[in-house]
């Protein structure tokens, strides 16, 4: 962004004014803001693509190919908008970019922390805590997965806006220019990077010094189990992040499991 490379963002709120005015005085020919209502199915696909990315590295550093980890991430996009929805989120969302277009950046960018941390797991069968610290710095979806707290929901109606680490509290009197996760900023309990706060038990308290697709995984597990909702992928990604499972176990037993077939595409 930076450097003036085109980038498109989705700005959630249950406000459309408000987001309208963050589109408006954001809105750039180089950075193109889309905005929606849907601040649940938001932020469900931003901290889910996480530990996501994770499970795609370690797909990588077991070594196997593109075609591998495309299903990995296609049948994780399912499960996420699963969850979505459980949680009241729309299931068109996970089609946009805070869906598909997050998966694809956080799941096959070299560049990326959680699939970078996922690959140490992979390749080198480190654990998730010393993966993390070969990283060498925030891993987003480490901090997702081991949230051991209660959740009652990824989501508030409170959060004011989100842009997949663009984001500001109250858009209506301070912006804030680009509010990153990194810079520490709170979207009323939407947790950043740096800030001890949580979206109902999402985020982490010292989200700043974990991998947040790692923190994601707990949260996930104690969701499925509240909402009975299947999610083979993200069950085995938690249980290897937990010391449960080796890597290639886990892919057995995903690729063992009976398919779903119910509808088409993503369902």
């Amino acid at each position: 962004m930076m450097q003036r490379h085109p980038i498109a963002v989705t700005v959630a709120c249950n406000n459309s004014n408000i987001a309208k005015y963050v589109q408006n005085i954001l809105n750039s020919v180089y950075f193109r803001i889309y905005i929606t209502n849907d601040v649940i199915g938001t932020e469900v696909g931003g901290a889910l693509k996480n530990p996501l990315a994770i499970g795609a590295g370690i797909a990588s550093g077991l070594g196997y190919g593109q075609s591998t980890i495309a299903g990995i991430v296609t049948r994780g996009a399912v499960e996420i908008q699963r969850m979505s929805m459980a949680l009241g989120g729309k299931p068109a969302t996970m089609a946009g970019l805070c869906g598909f277009g997050d998966l694809m950046l956080t799941c096959f960018c070299e560049l990326s922390r959680n699939r970078t941390c996922g690959y140490y797991i992979g390749k080198y069968g480190l654990n998730a805590d010393k993966a993390q610290k070969k990283v060498g710095s925030t891993v987003e979806g480490l901090a997702t997965a081991k949230v051991g707290s209660t959740v009652e929901g990824l989501a508030t109606a409170k959060v004011g806006s989100t842009v997949e680490g663009l984001a500001t509290a109250k858009v209506g009197s301070t912006v804030e220019g680009l509010a990153t996760a990194k810079v520490g900023s709170t979207v009323e309990g939407l947790a950043t990077a740096k800030v001890g706060s949580t979206v109902e038990g999402l985020a982490t308290a010292k989200v700043g010094s974990t991998v947040e697709g790692l923190a994601t995984a707990k949260v996930i597990m104690i969701l499925m189990k509240k909402y009975q909702l299947r999610m083979p992928l993200f069950y085995a990604l938690g249980m290897i992040i937990d010391g449960k499972m080796e890597p290639k176990q886990a892919m057995k037993q995903i690729m063992s499991t009976q398919p779903s077939n119910q509808g088409f595409v993503l369902n």
